[in-house]
């Protein structure tokens, strides 16, 4: 494999290149490791091993040793024949040996001998390799053929309790009777107890699956019921329940709207105009307290001190009938403006504000029940959903 042998030319000669300004020390200094006996080298040799020649030699027998190790592949062993792996180990060897010993040095002999106890050590492990790779897969096959038993168990277990909660049918009945008319099983069931003889046992009566159904109480689909649960809960917001408006209120909340027709315009006149000319929500800078006392509130009595539940239900039931814009965009902006997370955007972290998202909450809660309500009423009333001028509103108290 010449990738690896190219890699191990670039390792020796960056290790030689960062090692050439080292000057010459012993051997016993640089490592524990004697690279010289290793290798078959006389030990008179080593005094005159210099730092390059030491590195480069643990550099060498690093990259054997590794070799060895259980995570070598099976195609790795034509590396150990390749010309150029084995001319580095020769270049190796003859640089670790002094000039006594280098001419009656055999380095083919040395290379080759080391090599060949390398490449039978290798093969050795690839064997342990392959028979361990043997072994683990047929551990992985039983593994997964006991899941799959398993499995198979389980799923016969849970058909054989589904077939035992079924209902046992009737052992007379064939298909052509199954697919009978309604009409011709009700002659059937008539007709049965005429066939009864005196003296005989009387038949027992057969429990009609239809009366059954009709005697049980009907059941409500997913939303129906999900839209009992919404006017129940009267858009509750959570951390806030103790305000929620009631449906059993809604009566009592349109009649308090039920004012004069000019008292209602101009109260809503006001309101708006009141917005239009400064949001209070944008004054940052003022205390909360000032905020609180300059904010156009949806009340008929503008008089009010606090916000109550009736008279904001009043305020936006009465728009509903009186305003001559779009109910869609009025009921929009509305919940734009009274939102409570708007509140917390606004005011973030500032002393009383929870008293002010407080009143937010309880206004948006109203304004939604409000809005539902009109859309409940407005198809019942033959009339469109959005866009109808106020000579078209109807009374939401009817």
């Amino acid at each position: 494999m010449a990738t690896l042998a190219e890699a191990l030319n670039k390792k020796i000669l960056a290790t030689s290149l960062l090692t050439t300004k080292n000057s010459p020390v012993p051997v016993a200094t640089q490592c524990r490791f004697r690279p010289a006996s290793f290798l078959g080298v006389p030990a008179c040799c080593e005094e005159s091993l210099d730092a390059v020649s030491v590195k480069l030699a643990l550099n060498l027998v690093d990259k054997l040793h590794t070799l060895v190790k259980p995570e070598v592949p099976l195609e790795s062993r034509d590396m150990y024949e390749n010309q150029n792996f084995n001319h580095q180990v020769n270049v190796i060897a003859q640089c670790m040996l002094c000039d006594k010993h280098r001419s009656e040095f055999n380095v083919k002999e040395l290379s080759g001998t080391y090599i060949q106890a390398i490449h039978t050590t290798a093969t050795a492990e690839v064997s342990n390799i392959e028979t361990l790779a043997t072994t683990l897969r047929q551990k992985h096959t039983e593994k997964i053929l006991q899941e799959l038993q398993v499995r198979e168990q389980s799923v016969s277990k849970n058909r054989s309790t589904h077939k035992a909660k079924q209902p046992l049918s009737n052992s007379w009945s064939t298909p052509s009777t199954a697919k009978r008319s309604p009409m011709l099983k009700s002659k059937s069931t008539t007709t049965a107890p005429s066939a009864w003889r005196p003296g005989a046992s009387p038949p027992t009566p057969t429990p009609d699956p239809r009366k059954a159904q009709a005697a049980s109480p009907p059941t409500r689909s997913g939303g129906e019921r999900e839209k009992v649960r919404e006017k129940d809960n009267g858009f509750k917001r959570e951390g806030d329940h103790g305000n929620a408006i009631s449906p059993w209120l809604t009566a009592h909340f349109d009649a308090q709207a039920r004012v004069e027709s000019p008292k209602v315009k101009s109260s809503i006149e006001i309101y708006e105009e009141r917005w239009k000319a400064e949001d209070p929500f944008n004054a940052i800078s003022d205390s909360m307290d000032e905020i609180m006392r300059r904010i156009p509130w949806p009340m008929l009595n503008r008089c009010a001190s606090e916000v109550d539940e009736m008279g904001v239900h009043a305020f936006y039931s009465a728009a509903s009938r009186e305003n001559t814009r779009n109910c869609h965009d009025f009921f929009n902006k509305e919940k734009l403006k009274w939102h409570p997370d708007r509140i917390d955007y606004r005011f973030p972290g500032v002393r009383g504000v929870e008293r002010l998202k407080q009143q937010a909450s309880l206004i948006f809660r109203v304004l939604c029940i409000v809005e539902i309500k009109y859309k409940e009423q407005a198809p019942r009333k033959g009339l469109q959903l959005w866009g109808v001028g106020p000579e078209a509103y109807f009374d939401l108290t009817q």
